[in-house]
């Protein structure tokens, strides 16, 4: 566990880069549903995805997997496969496992084609080691953001890698999505520095996949420009990192409906920089969304279904007409803001009667309300500061280090004890229990 006190030490707090923070209020932004995953925006904000697969990469290396696993599996499936030769592609592998119980044992190294998820676990790659679950505690994990043209090059090389030096090892790869953690290592202490520089090993003297990484996931802290850490775990049954992304999402929420319930007209700056009120620019970020759909309408369904042209979506009358409207809809609705706002059917009153009045949907007022989150957090710097605050003492309430959001609180109380340790060993200071 060498690294472990440097990287406590040295590596940056994601909190501590405004970029970074800004990342998470934009995203929150955008995901401006209460239904909508934050941790997904999260976690696919700098992959570049790929060229869909690489089938030589993805025979060799289900095939490699597949020849470690049949010389080491339990009986009675061993004596099935001593007379069967290594096999070179998913083909090969098929037509070995002819019946079901093969295929079914098996099962667990492949794909889970809802999901593109695999993982790869040395406790059942090597049974006869007795340990049937988890090869080690899950305490580390180390990400590399690789794009999934490349991911199966990077599972072999990494596993070759494992098996070569006798490493237990336990990680998933994601082949399909975007995803920021396409590569996931699960480590131990006994073992955190041989696979951070295995990992480094494997990317600088591997060009093609070096080429093809991107930064690590956003709430980690850097091992190297490629390579993520944060500590693993679950609390309540929420992984880490899905429960940090739960917090920021309930910790921004929670603020900023208390600024809507209790100062509406909040005074903010526009995108212009020009002095406005919260409501007014929520309202007028509406009115614009409106426009912007109703703009790309064929003239003659605007014409038709709205009774409006072209020439009344630039008119001040309009506009100030619509702004209003939505206004006194949305001032109405503060009360009940957390749980629904109820549509908004306008229309015209110059223009006669149109056959389907113009309306404006919840998920209308909604995508306003939160598209506006950004203005206000960066207009006023006592707003962002405090928001910044609030977020870290709830990442503290929920068992994460606010000084170092990669490493929750148990690890560094775990770190600070064994450094004390140590360091009283050091000493010649012998402690009496």
């Amino acid at each position: 566990m060498t690294y472990l006190p440097i990287l406590y030490q040295f590596m940056t707090n994601p909190l501590d880069d405004e970029t970074v923070f800004d990342t998470f209020v934009k995203e929150y932004a955008t995901s401006f549903r209460f239904d909508s995953s934050l941790y997904s925006r999260l976690f696919s904000h700098y992959s570049k995805g790929g060229t869909f697969y690489n089938y030589d990469d993805i025979n060799q290396f289900y095939s490699i997997v597949f020849n470690i696993w049949k010389k080491n599996v339990e009986e009675p499936f061993h004596t099935f496969f001593e007379d069967v030769e290594d096999v070179r592609s998913i083909e090969e592998i098929e037509k070995v496992l002819s019946s079901s119980k093969l295929k079914k044992k098996f099962q667990p190294f492949l794909e889970d084609k809802s999901s593109s998820l695999t993982v790869i676990n040395s406790s059942l790659m090597h049974p006869e080691n007795g340990k049937k679950n988890l090869p080690f505690p899950l305490q580390h994990q180390l990400f590399v953001n690789v794009n999934y043209h490349n991911i199966h090059k990077l599972g072999t090389f990494f596993l070759l890698a494992c098996e070569e030096k006798g490493i237990p090892y336990f990680f998933k790869m994601f082949s399909k999505s975007e995803r920021d953690d396409s590569f996931v290592a699960f480590v131990d202490d006994e073992h955190l520095d041989d696979v951070i520089q295995m990992i480094d090993t494997i990317i600088k003297e591997n060009p093609e996949l070096s080429d093809n990484i991107s930064s690590p996931p956003i709430l980690t802290g850097k091992v190297t420009p490629k390579i993520g850490y944060s500590t693993a775990g679950q609390i309540d049954g929420i992984p880490f990192n899905s429960k940090k992304c739960q917090i920021i999402q309930d910790v921004f929420s929670r603020f900023y409906y208390r600024i809507l319930e209790k100062s509406i007209n909040f005074p903010i700056k526009d995108e212009n920089g020009h002095p406005i009120s919260l409501i007014d620019q929520i309202s007028w970020t509406i009115v614009c969304n409106k426009v912007n759909y109703l703009t790309n309408l064929n003239s003659n369904d605007l014409k038709t279904y709205y009774g409006l042209d072209l020439r009344d979506l630039k008119s001040t009358d309009f506009l100030s007409s619509l702004f209003s409207g939505i206004k006194g809809h949305l001032t109405k609705s503060i009360p009940t803001i957390k749980k629904e706002i109820k549509p908004y059917e306008y229309s015209y009153s110059k223009k006669k009667k149109s056959r389907s009045p113009l309306t404006v949907e919840e998920n209308d007022f909604y995508k306003g309300v939160f598209q506006t989150f950004p203005l206000l957090v960066n207009s006023n710097s006592t707003v962002k500061s405090t928001l910044l605050k609030t977020l870290r003492a709830n990442m503290k309430e929920n068992g994460f280090d606010p000084y170092h959001i990669a490493f929750d609180k148990k690890t560094v109380d775990r770190l600070t004890h064994d450094l004390s340790s140590t360091k009283s060993e050091e000493t010649g200071i012998v402690k009496k229990i």
